[in-house]
Order: structure tokens, then C-alpha cells, then sequence
């Protein structure tokens, strides 16, 4: 998130009461965080909306999200979501109205949403939110954008193609989810943008851009909340109410494991990406995944990971796991990169580390050093008002209680080290880990012999 100033904006936005923590578990004394004045609604035309009132700022966010990420993009237009996202954030004649409001304002898409934003000062907040309804209302396009965007898109997928870091997560999705909606990356495929046409971005804004079900919006602001929720029923009243709501792409099938090369001739090291089939973003055990994933690779430098991969074994200088969560599925992934030479003994140590962590529950000092990394840290989450906007639509989003928000750090602090044992044994698989290594395909086909790889078609 973007942020400045931290020490101001946390005195401005946010008041602390210290919590209790018990030694035996690993827990931390901590301040938490206490969030203003907020409510959760709904507009007439059923979409879900969150307000906050920062009572002592002078700053205004919103975040409108729909359910219309790249998992929607129609097969054969690869890009299509990304491609009308530019060309709504791009609009010259907005984007000219809205700086002489000293506004900002951005498009974006993940697999499974489009995200608008908007931040100004809060005198401006009306005639900025009147601006962005307009453009919703109306999105429209002239030729020579529609054809500058191709050309940017295409231009950003050559270029991220010269990048094997890039190309070892695009080739990972495309060989785990395969004919899934989320295996091409939201940026699109070189086929899929060069065929969209100016009829496809107009089907997107017709069918994407409506109240579905799925919809949400938050804004945070100085004013009272109820006139915050006023403004934005007049900004979006005139979207037109889904009464269903838009499906979000259905779980994939997990694949086999195996290990998979995909040829980079110019690349001196191996990139990699590792990973199985993970938690959705509703899972009742998140808040223990989330912090055995810590103990394993989820903290850049205290984790298992990094420990016997850099520290110990000097096989690279960053590694990294995560648990990635959508809608509906969700992906266990470490990213990492080393010798050639030495592909297949980072392999072998990512899947060993993960089954010691099914073996045995961590330490203390391994409990309460990721404790401390995510719950101190937490604070710093918020130092923007576009920061919180964006948290709590992404909850909303994705159906989740605000407590998760809320009471954050009471859940982590709450988890046990028997907790992050069962989440281990629950979650981690490494002898399902599907592998994808990018790098000089002859010299990785020697070192990875023992894993009989498959070469990939070159990105």
C-alpha cells in the first residue's frame, strides 16, 4: 500500500488498548488497533456498501469493487478485463476534471474483481463521486485510446516475457489450472489481446459494470456516516441491479505433481515456482494458516525457508511461501530462484522443510517472532485512508466477517502452537507440489534428471 508520513497518520486515525499475552504460547503484548465510527449497508439497488467517518482528517477514499476480474475474460479474449480497466482509468476528459480537484483515480483488475479507486480531499468528495458515477454510467472510449491500449498491452506482456521471474508464475498458473478461468494472468495473452475489439470492451462495461449481489463499495471520510452513505446512493443509483449473483469461477482440479522446465536460453539461474492447491479465502482455519505459513516462509528473514535455503545452505538470497486465496480456490506457493546446478536440491529441500513442519509444531521462539512480525505490524496497515478503503472492500468482497479486520490481531494472537500443526498437517502436501522451473533447458534437464521433468513450449 502506499503510504506516507506514519507516524501522523496512525495519531490521526487510529487509538490503542494494550492486550493480554500469555508467554507459554508464544504471544505478544500488543496495541490494537481501534477503528472509528463505520457501518455496513446497502444501496436501493442491492450493492454493499462500508463507511467510515475519520473524523480528524482531511482525506476521502472510495473503493468500488465488482465481480468482474480476468476469470471472466471470454476464451480467445485473453486481457479483455485488464484492457477495459486501462481504458476507464485512462479517460483523458476525467482525468483532466479530476486534477483540478487534486483527486486520484485508478482501474485494476485481479482474477476476480475490478477495482475502482478514488482518493481526494474531502471539499472535493461530491463533485469527484458525481465524476466517477458519470463515467460508470457512461464509459466511453475514442478509437485512438482503444488502439493505445493495445499497443501498451501488448508492449507489457512483450516486455514481462524478457523477465523469467514473470514467465516462471504465468507458466506455474497456466500448468496448475490449465483450462481454469485463473490460468492466464490478468494482464492477458499475446493472442487474446491482439484480437479484442472496441464491440468486446463495450460487452464488458455492459455486462461488468452493474449492482450484482457481489458489488461492493467503501468509503471512509470526515463526514457523518449517513451522509457519506448519501452520496453514495446518488453516485450509483443508476447502476443497473443483478438480482443473481455473478458466480465466481468454480474451484480447479488439482493436477498431478510433477516438475515442469520452461526454456529461457539467456536466463544464468534457475527461477522457480513450487506449489498445491491452497485455501479459499473464506477457509475457517485462516488465521492459523496464515501464521504457520509465516513459520515457513511467509517472513522474508526469520523463516524456516530462508533459514536453511540462504542462511545455512547459501542456494539463494530470497525465498518466499505464501497462501494465495480466491473466491472459491486457492494456491500454496514458494517462489524462489538459485543455481542451476542446484535446481533439484532446492526442490528437494523446499518439500523436505515442508513435511517437518507436518512433524512437529514449532518452537516458542518460532511462534511468538511471527506473532510479533504480523500482529506489531499490523498498525502499519492503515496508515492511508486509501489503505483502510481498500481492506475492508476486499473483506467485503470476498464475504468475510469484519471481525477478521477488527479483531486481527486477537485471532493471531489466539493461535496455539498445536494450532499451527493441525493447520500443517491440514493444508501442506508437499509430495503433491507441482514445480516450474525457468532457465537454460539442456543444463536444467541434467540437474533435474531425477525428477524425469517435462519440457514446457517456450513463453
Amino acid at each position: 500500500m502506499k503510504a506516507k508520513c506514519v507516524l501522523a497518520c496512525l495519531t490521526v486515525f487510529t487509538a490503542f488498548v494494550f492486550g493480554l499475552a500469555t508467554a507459554e504460547e508464544g504471544s505478544v503484548q500488543f496495541k490494537k488497533v481501534s477503528f472509528p465510527e463505520h457501518r455496513v449497508g446497502s444501496l436501493e439497488n442491492g450493492v454493499q456498501t462500508f463507511v467510515m467517518r475519520w473524523g480528524s482528517g482531511n482525506l476521502a477514499s472510495l473503493e468500488l469493487v465488482f465481480p468482474a476480474g480476468s476469470a471472466r475474460d471470454p476464451k480467445g479474449r485473453e486481457g479483455l478485463a485488464y484492457f477495459a480497466s486501462k481504458l476507464l482509468s485512462g479517460n483523458l476528459e476525467l482525468a483532466k476534471e479530476l486534477e483540478t480537484l487534486g483527486a486520484t483515480f485508478d482501474a485494476s483488475v485481479t482474477r476476480d474483481g475490478l477495482y475502482i479507486e478514488l482518493t481526494c480531499i474531502a471539499p472535493s468528495l461530491q463533485k469527484a463521486l458525481g465524476l466517477i458515477g458519470g463515467l460508470l454510467n457512461r464509459p466511453t472510449f475514442s478509437t485512438e485510446d482503444f488502439q493505445r491500449q493495445k499497443q501498451l498491452q501488448l508492449g507489457e506482456l512483450a516486455y514481462n516475457r524478457a523477465n523469467p521471474s514473470w514467465v516462471a508464475q504465468a507458466s506455474f498458473y497456466e500448468a496448475y489450472f490449465r483450462d481454469h478461468p485463473y490460468a492466464h494472468p490478468p494482464l492477458g495473452t499475446q493472442e487474446g489481446v491482439a484480437a479484442i475489439a472496441p464491440e468486446d470492451v463495450r460487452s464488458y462495461y455492459t455486462e461488468g459494470l452493474k449492482a450484482f449481489r457481489g458489488t461492493v463499495v467503501a468509503l471512509v471520510s470526515p463526514l457523518p456516516l449517513s451522509d457519506q452513505e448519501k452520496l453514495l446512493q446518488n453516485t450509483l443509483a443508476a447502476l443497473q441491479r443483478a438480482d443473481e449473483e455473478k458466480p465466481f469461477a468454480n474451484p480447479a482440479q488439482a493436477p498431478k505433481a510433477g516438475v515442469f522446465i520452461v526454456p529461457f536460453p539467456e536466463a544464468n539461474q534457475a527461477q522457480i515456482v513450487m506449489g498445491h492447491e491452497g485455501v479459499a479465502a473464506g477457509n475457517p482455519d485462516r488465521f492459523r494458516v496464515l501464521l504457520m505459513n509465516s513459520i515457513l516462509g511467509g517472513n522474508a528473514f526469520s523463516s524456516r525457508l530462508f533459514e536453511k535455503a540462504r542462511v545455512q545452505g547459501g542456494l539463494t538470497y530470497s525465498i518466499r511461501s505464501s497462501f494465495d486465496s480466491y473466491k472459491n480456490s486457492g494456491l500454496f506457493l514458494v517462489r524462489t530462484f538459485t543455481r542451476t546446478s542446484e535446481a533439484a536440491q532446492m526442490l528437494s529441500l523446499v518439500g523436505s522443510i515442508a513435511g517437518q513442519m507436518k512433524a512437529e509444531p514449532p518452537s516458542n521462539e518460532e511462534l511468538s517472532d511471527a506473532k510479533s512480525s504480523l500482529v506489531l505490524g499490523y498498525p502499519l496497515k492503515f496508515q492511508t485512508a486509501s489503505s483502510v478503503v481498500d481492506r475492508f472492500a476486499g473483506s467485503l468482497f470476498y464475504g468475510l466477517p469484519l471481525n477478521d479486520i477488527l479483531d486481527y490481531q486477537d485471532y493471531l494472537n489466539a493461535v496455539t502452537k498445536e494450532d499451527v500443526l493441525q493447520a500443517a498437517n491440514a493444508y501442506l502436501f508437499p509430495e503433491e507440489l507441482l514445480s516450474v522451473v525457468v532457465g537454460q533447458p539442456e543444463p536444467l534437464q541434467q540437474a533435474l534428471e531425477q525428477y524425469k521433468p517435462t519440457l514446457l513450449p517456450s513463453k
